[in-house]
């Protein structure tokens, strides 16, 4: 019931962010990257890795306020900043200690750079545009769970990666995928609900991709987010732990409910900046 209870809020929040965006969104999505990070920051931790925890966890608060300030461009140039700062704390110890480099930065590019793909999506110019954007990268992650845990749990037979994770099936693995390409029609209605009634009805009228396209990229990113689940796993399985917190009862951490977004938003930032060229304000 707990696990039931707190999903409905994560999704009612989720609904809620995908409505209003804006500074509430900004905000929400920095808190969201510094207590992601920081999970796996402490997950590595526990595992006996020699992470430099400043790097990370700077990069994860400054990510959004340089965005804000800076734009875009200011992003990666913030991150590969920070990765000379750690990797010079590090070799300045005077030891040869590639683990603790590559436990330093991993928490920076997953979740941290990660999560920061998601940043321009909001800011496309077409308010419709943006509002499908940015539901598709949660609404596809989030269908493609569902369908892949209920399918799963009904007809799973084969085991799809039994070593990293026991209960993910080839047979729900494929439900998942039929969730991502549902994800589609529903995000484009809901988009389109939005902004009708939250911008103006002109803006609910821009010409949005086609549905079979936009179905198939969706398919495309629920394997891929599928395979962000996997990562969070085997992440999970090295270090020896169940979750990566409690900070949401039933469901772990938040990195346990934004494993599958990150490889998901990925796909839908190279679809809407790069293959459909959307203009970021």
């Amino acid at each position: 019931m707990k696990k039931i209870t707190t999903g409905l809020v994560l999704a009612l929040v989720l609904v809620t962010l995908w409505i209003v965006r804006g500074p509430v969104l900004r905000i929400a999505l920095g808190c969201i990257g510094f207590a992601a990070v920081g999970e796996m920051v402490r997950t590595l931790e526990a595992s006996g890795a020699r992470v430099v925890k400043w790097p990370p966890m700077l990069f994860a608060a400054l990510a959004m306020p340089a965005y804000v300030v800076w734009g875009w461009q200011s992003v990666l140039p913030l991150f590969m900043a920070f990765v000379v700062l750690a990797f010079s704390v590090i070799v300045l110890r005077g030891e040869v200690d590639l683990e603790s480099m590559a436990s330093t930065i991993f928490p920076m590019v997953y979740p941290g750079l990660m999560l920061t793909l998601i940043f321009p999506l909001q800011d496309i110019a077409s308010p419709m545009l943006a509002a499908l954007a940015v539901g598709l990268s949660f609404m596809s992650a989030l269908l493609t769970d569902v369908f892949a845990w209920a399918v799963g749990l009904k007809f799973g037979r084969r085991k799809l990666t039994p070593v990293i994770s026991p209960k993910k099936t080839v047979e729900g693995a494929v439900g998942g995928l039929v969730g991502a390409a549902l994800s589609a029609p529903i995000s484009v209605g809901l988009s389109w609900l939005i902004v009708r009634f939250m911008v103006s009805p002109e803006a609910a009228a821009y010409k949005l991709p086609n549905m079979a396209l936009l179905m198939l990229v969706s398919v495309i990113a629920g394997a891929v987010s599928q395979c962000g689940d996997l990562t969070a796993s085997t992440v999970k399985r090295h270090c020896g732990i169940k979750d990566y917190g409690n900070f949401l009862p039933g469901h772990g951490g938040m990195m346990d409910r934004i494993d599958s977004v990150l490889f998901n938003v990925v796909v839908w930032h190279i679809f809407f900046l790069f293959c459909m060229q959307a203009v970021v304000l």
